[in-house]
């Protein structure tokens, strides 16, 4: 009997340390991968600055969010909320900071005018209440979530290329921190009514 208990109390420990390891090692793999959505991976104009700002990404445990990373953490907020169809971009400065009113020489142009949807989306929100509403399946051990939530996203071929180009890094990000085996199976970018997401499992 005591050795019994004693068996399971090891057992106990030996998945909580795997727990913690994995965690880890995935945290890790996020915050690299966002860097990625932010910087090398990033392949889309930045126009009001939501479709940055609501890029997240989570780390789930039998379908449960565990950990969340967003670029609004780091990132300024956008220059306004997202535009409706038709609605011409309204400040002088787009939130990559160049011009949106005159071209390099000066000479007036018109702006950049959303292309679908109703707008009113504000990126930092949106993504915090996308990534905590979203549940995985319970039957994969763990999982990592890749989304960039805004309504225009999924008809945005660069938008969803991003996503793609994070995802593949992801693997690579895995393999690099990885100090046990591991493996990370394919993602593909799935279109949603509400915005592209991109998952994949670690096992």
């Amino acid at each position: 009997m005591y050795y019994a208990h004693e068996e399971q109390q090891i057992i106990k420990k030996v998945r909580q340390i795997t727990y913690q390891r994995t965690l880890e090692l995935l945290e890790k793999t996020a915050q690299a991968a966002l860097r990625d959505a932010m910087q090398d991976d990033k392949r889309y104009k930045d126009v009001t600055g939501n479709a940055l700002t609501s890029t997240v990404i989570g780390i789930y445990h039998k379908g449960r969010l565990v950990k969340a990373f967003q670029a609004s953490d780091t990132a300024e907020d956008p220059t306004m909320k997202t535009l409706r169809k038709g609605q011409w971009y309204p400040l002088m400065e787009y939130y990559d900071g160049t011009e949106a009113w005159f071209d390099e020489e000066g000479n007036p142009i018109k702006p950049f005018a959303g292309k679908e949807g109703k707008g009113g989306q504000w990126g930092p929100t949106l993504g915090k209440w996308y990534i905590h509403r979203l549940h995985t399946k319970v039957k994969n051990t763990w999982s990592i979530v890749v989304a960039i939530p805004v309504s225009y996203a999924q008809s945005n071929e660069r938008i969803v290329a991003t996503m793609q180009g994070v995802f593949d890094d992801i693997g690579y990000h895995v393999r690099e921190f990885a100090t046990a085996r591991g493996n990370l199976s394919e993602g593909r970018v799935h279109l949603k009514e509400d915005g592209p997401v991109l998952g994949g499992l670690f096992d």
